[in-house]
């Protein structure tokens, strides 16, 4: 007969009064005779560290869990009991276990907060229903007799794992999630899934309005880049624990793919596998518009709708200066013919913006992580079509080299949408009866008469593609901005615009960014972290697509998309600002309830680009936070920040003290 697991009755017994998740428990053992030192212990274990012999979060330093009693939400887990030392295993050993589990913080209303799955003699096997810290009470009895009570607490947190490395059963579970938001209305989800869920229909349009408003780019090219997009990460997995509480966001390490091109193991990056059957698809790139011919999201729709406030010129969830009139989501390898793959990023360029002096405040950092270490991968998979013929036609009209046209056809990325905020171009309105061709973007003036529209133009394209503009022939130069900004249909790949959620080989992308970042502040913290220019007399830059408010990018700017984060004790659906989710997200005060598997870099230490973890996950911290977290509830916009102040505040207390679980 195997001994009772105790769990309060049909549910865990409920801890209250833990406030902010911060719970520190020193394990104990009772004894019938009382020792110093712990007999037992408690073996944590799932499929994947069963798998490869690692506990997920190494690297993260006992920061806010112990290393090796992290435990998965609705994973199955293996709790054993073990000899402390194990010495003692080669002359007695565990007939029997006793277990009660009781939840500490993040404590449900209703429901399981544990489930049982099995029991042996020395072990259970458990599901943790949610996340938050589990407190753990182990009554042992040993062949010799010997009875033992041990207490530990297990902190239950999501794990973000590479793409490559889920197994099969779960990279299956992970893209059927994602083709359920794909496939389901907002409305319809939320009636089957509960509030968190959110349609890909809801996070392009929402993408879109934010990046694609004409006087300001809320969410690139400045310094809310990062939490922007941490943000909508966090509201998608949340979609994803919607439909499957399995899930975590996985991220893809593209760095990897690098490596494999470097090292001729794939002739280059649209070999990756990542861009296969197995996972996000590939494009026939002879297409006009290329679209996904294989994989479940094989000629996947990008959604349309003329009445959004953003939109392109076919009605389609595009930007306004993307002139795609494919129903599909378009991928091109090049930019207007332009093969610029070796801009891919590098493990070097990871590296770089980790331990180079040049980005020791968070200022540098954030200006430098969205570009060269990021945007590239955006760039190639996205890429540009239907321009390459027309501006080489052009390029050798205004007689200029070859090197130089390139250059034009790649800049494409950049000043096609730049000449629409700089008002020299109009999105124009076209039917579906209009040709793919006969859709461009309209001039503000015509360039061949109004020679002060001209002169505008020409000044603008010289400091957007070169100073050669201004030496054209005077007599060409109209027809030379005509044909660059007016009488080109230019085609752009839904991963390089600013709908690129339409793609969803674009969620992966982003967690990247965040587990460097984290990685940045374990490895090489910065030296000033405040959200401005460190510099003496200098003025602070917050983005450079916009007229001076630049919303989105400032420290008290509102991100508009829910994050889960620890409030007094519970794991909350908020509205956070820009600096607040900076705070929770850093390693030292975090508050978010999922962490990365690992910081390593195996594929980077073959290249001579050593990521070292320090310090070691034997080192015990005390935290403590500056920063105090207001999270707004309600749907409160960017340029609605006056109104912020009507919302309820729930204001948390900040973690401090050693091995903090939330």
């Amino acid at each position: 007969m195997h001994p009772p697991v105790v769990m309060a009755g049909a549910v865990v017994a409920a801890t209250y009064g833990i406030r902010s998740g911060s719970v520190t428990m020193n394990p104990t053992d009772s004894l019938m005779s009382e020792q110093a030192t712990p007999v037992m212990k408690v073996a944590v274990s799932n499929k994947y560290s069963q798998a490869t012999g690692k506990h997920p979060g190494k690297g993260y330093g006992n920061r806010f869990f112990e290393y090796g009693a992290l435990v998965e939400p609705n994973r199955p887990t293996k709790l054993q009991a073990l000899f402390h030392d194990d010495r003692l295993s080669k002359t007695d050993s565990i007939k029997s276990a006793r277990w009660h589990i009781t939840q500490l913080s993040n404590i449900q209303e209703s429901g399981a907060q544990v489930e049982r799955h099995a029991v042996e003699d020395d072990e259970v096997t458990v599901i943790f229903k949610h996340p938050g810290s589990y407190h753990v009470k182990l009554e042992a009895h040993s062949e010799m007799g010997l009875r033992v009570q041990h207490d530990t607490v297990l902190t239950s947190m999501y794990v973000r794992r590479e793409l490559r490395s889920l197994d099969d059963d779960d990279l299956e579970d992970f893209m059927e999630g994602m083709m359920t938001i794909y496939t389901t209305l907002t409305e319809d989800g939320q009636r089957q899934y509960g509030p968190d869920f959110r349609s890909s229909i809801h996070f392009t349009e929402m993408h879109l309005d934010y990046a694609g408003d004409r006087e300001c780019d809320h969410m690139h090219d400045g310094m809310g880049f990062i939490t922007q997009h941490l943000a909508l990460s966090s509201e998608f997995e949340s979609a994803l624990q919607a439909v499957n509480p399995t899930l975590s966001l996985s991220y893809w390490d593209y760095t990897i793919d690098r490596a494999l091109v470097d090292n001729n193991e794939i002739g280059n990056i649209f070999e990756s596998e990542i861009l296969g059957h197995k996972f996000f698809g590939s494009a026939n790139d002879t297409d006009a518009a290329p679209t996904m011919r294989n994989s479940r999201w094989a000629y996947l729709a990008v959604p349309m709708n003329a009445s959004a406030k953003t939109h392109n010129a076919y009605g389609y969830l595009r930007a306004p200066w993307n002139m795609n009139r494919s129903p599909f989501v378009t991928r091109s390898q090049t930019v207007c013919g332009v093969k610029s793959w070796g801009s891919w990023p590098s493990c070097q360029t990871h590296y770089d913006v980790t331990f180079s002096d040049a980005y020791d405040s968070w200022y540098n950092y954030v200006w430098a992580a969205s570009y060269t270490p990021h945007g590239p991968v955006h760039t190639l998979i996205g890429g540009y079509t239907n321009c390459e013929v027309g501006l080489e036609a052009v390029g050798n009209y205004a007689g200029i080299d070859n090197a130089s046209i390139a250059d034009m056809e790649y800049d494409v990325v950049t000043f096609v949408k730049g000449a629409w905020r700089s008002y020299l171009t109009e999105a124009p309105t076209c039917t579906m009866d209009t040709s793919q061709n006969d859709c461009t973007m309209v001039c503000a003036d015509d360039p061949t008469t109004n020679v002060e529209f001209r002169s505008r133009a020409i000044s603008y394209l010289s400091g957007q593609i070169g100073s050669w503009v201004e030496q054209i022939d005077e007599e060409k130069q109209g027809n030379f901005v005509n044909a660059v900004l007016c009488k080109t249909a230019y085609v752009s790949g839904d991963q390089l615009e600013a709908g690129s959620p339409s793609d969803p080989s674009f969620w992966s992308i982003h967690p990247t960014v965040d587990r460097l970042l984290q990685y940045k502040h374990i490895a090489n913290p910065f030296n000033n972290e405040d959200w401005g220019n460190p510099g003496h007399n200098v003025t602070t830059t917050y983005c450079t697509t916009s007229g001076g408010s630049c919303e989105g990018h400032k420290s008290d700017d509102v991100v508009p998309f829910r994050i889960k984060v620890m409030v007094d004790g519970n794991y909350t659906s908020a509205l956070v600002t820009n600096e607040e989710l900076y705070w929770v997200a850093h390693p030292n005060t975090y508050q978010l309830s999922y962490i990365y598997d690992t910081f390593e870099w195996d594929h980077c230490d073959d290249q001579g680009w050593v990521f070292t973890t320090e310090p070691t996950d034997e080192t015990t911290y005390t935290i403590t936070s500056p920063f105090t977290v207001n999270a707004t509830y309600g749907d409160v916009p960017l340029e609605a920040d006056d109104d912020a102040s009507s919302q309820p505040e729930i204001t948390s207390n900040t973690p401090s003290g050693p091995a903090v679980a939330p």
